[in-house]
């Protein structure tokens, strides 16, 4: 951008520095319409442990929930609330198979004084930037 902020001051026509405006303003437009690649957002975790099960059963809650309120009815059936309960429970499930597999690696760095495996397991995403700051 410097350059061409220089170019254009330095440009001994007018007709010259129209053209390298032009040429500068096609280049912000192009940059400006290009698609943003579409990804996870930064800073939002992704939930590792919601299984497939738990999918199937989240979804079989809406069905009964949109069932519900199209018959417009006000109390949602007990069948919702034994879904719900059961979500519950495969979603505590996972996250304590998931928290065993994290110490289970994280003790095992710490015997084999793996540090790299370490320190990622401990701090996870922080890691990376301290890494950054001071290496």
């Amino acid at each position: 951008m410097l350059a061409f902020r220089h170019a254009l001051l330095s440009s001994p026509s007018p007709g010259e520095c129209i053209g390298k405006f032009e040429v500068l303003t096609r280049k912000l437009v192009d940059a400006l319409a290009a698609p943003i690649p579409a990804g996870p957002l930064r800073g939002t975790p992704t939930v590792t442990y919601f299984s497939e099960e738990g999918r199937l059963i989240k979804k079989q809650m809406r069905i009964i929930f949109c069932r519900t309120k199209q018959q417009g009815l006000n109390n949602l059936p007990a069948e919702y609330f034994l879904l719900k309960r059961h979500l519950s429970c495969v979603l505590r499930e996972g996250l304590y198979k998931q928290t065993n597999e994290k110490w289970k690696h994280l003790i095992q760095a710490a015997r084999s004084n793996d540090t790299r495996g370490f320190w990622p397991l401990l701090l996870g995403n922080e890691f990376l930037y301290y890494y950054h700051l001071y290496y």
